[in-house]
């Protein structure tokens, strides 16, 4: 796996997608996929806790990347997409 995109497992216990970013990573997305919008950052990620399948999370970051107009493959909606779909990896088998 990527360094880049590991997932924080220094949290308090808390298991929330949010809280298992890396510091480094929410502030890639915060800065280039939100535009520095953390607030919406923060929101988007209680949204995506809720998806109950990757086909759904994978909808719901394309459908903001597009209004964003962030392009589905640069690097930040890469880094979203993977840290989502680790985390729902589990519920989608």
């Amino acid at each position: 796996m990527c360094a880049v995109l590991e997932m924080n497992t220094h949290g308090n216990g808390d298991d929330s997608l949010k809280t298992q970013v890396r510091p480094q990573i929410e502030e890639i997305l915060v800065r280039r996929f939100f535009q520095g919008d953390a607030e919406a950052y923060s929101i988007f990620m209680e949204i995506l806790e809720a998806a109950k399948s990757w086909p759904e999370a994978e909808e719901l970051i394309e459908n903001e990347a597009r209004l964003r107009n962030v392009h589905p493959t640069t690097m930040p909606a890469i880094k979203l997409k993977h840290l989502v779909q680790q985390r729902l990896g589990a519920r989608t088998r």
